[in-house]
């Protein structure tokens, strides 16, 4: 990045003496500061996506599929922290027509654009908002093969402040209740919306999830008003909704269903272990 200020500097210097000869294209787009994707680039590299906004380090140079780079998260822009307070990061990034697809996510800090290997003290709790995944299709859901695999230990501990938490991903990233904040899982208005799947699959899998299942209470499907474990509707959950699944599953309730809070292990099927997983839960809230 230095090399590459240094070289904007001289060309601004020959453009002086003869007017006609022009800056290289990455000196023009990028303003020597901001380092985009670009072909060829090696294992380590880093760069910052088309936002502008999340830096990446590439971890895979990618031989097939659509992508020619595999890359994890590692920061922000230092220069866009002021005023962000959501922080979005997406399953993967098109920029100057080459894709990267992201795949894990280190501790995140900001960083200054011109010395992206140095991470900075900048406070970033003013981020209330994460999105993990974005949404790809009209159905809000990643096509086969996408999604981020997994999220490192301190991966968000500078975002104390966060009360919303966003998850497209189908399969929960693996990771350890260090990977958030303590103040996270204590803060009582913090929830977790994790993808609309049919019986609240998806939610089970993150319910059941070494780290994830902290935010069991806190759970919920994106578009749904109750909470993933409240299968009564009755905005509280409590031991009576594990006996109201088993009931619904012997076909002898007739109370509200949580349509999203059925299949409570995750394994893609509705049977009567669902209702004594959700007990097991609840237990352990």
């Amino acid at each position: 990045m230095k090399f590459a200020f240094a070289s904007a500097l001289a060309f601004a210097g020959t453009l002086s003496v003869n007017a006609q000869i022009t800056a290289p294209e990455w000196a023009v787009e990028q303003n020597a500061t901001i380092q985009h994707v670009g072909e060829n680039m090696q294992l380590g590299d880093r760069f910052f996506l088309a936002d502008e906004v999340l830096l990446v380090e590439i971890t895979k140079i990618s031989e097939v599929d659509d992508y020619a780079y595999e890359v994890k998260v590692v920061g922000v822009n230092d220069l866009k922290v002021a005023g962000l307070t959501e922080l979005v990061i997406p399953f993967s990034d098109f920029d100057k027509n080459i894709n990267s697809k992201i795949v894990s996510v280190d501790p995140i800090a900001a960083y200054d654009p011109s010395a992206d290997k140095t991470p900075l003290s900048t406070d970033l709790s003013g981020i209330t908002k994460l999105t993990v995944g974005y949404k790809l299709t009209d159905d809000h859901l990643p096509e086969p093969g996408y999604g981020i695999e997994s999220i490192a230990d301190n991966a968000f501990a500078k975002l104390t402040a966060l009360t919303e938490i966003y998850s497209y991903c189908i399969e929960p990233p693996t990771m350890t209740a260090a990977a958030f904040p303590s103040a996270v899982y204590a803060n009582e208005n913090v929830k977790l919306f994790v993808a609309p799947i049919t019986l609240g699959t998806t939610a089970g899998k993150f319910a059941n999830a070494a780290g994830w299942n902290k935010f069991f209470g806190k759970l919920y499907t994106i578009g749904y008003e109750f909470a993933f474990g409240d299968f009564d509707c009755n905005g509280k959950i409590k031991a009576k909704d594990a006996s109201a699944l088993f009931d619904y599953q012997a076909e002898s309730y007739s109370g509200d269903v949580n349509e999203f809070s059925i299949d409570v292990d995750g394994n893609g099927k509705f049977k009567a272990k669902d209702a004594s997983a959700l007990f097991d839960l609840i237990s352990n809230m």
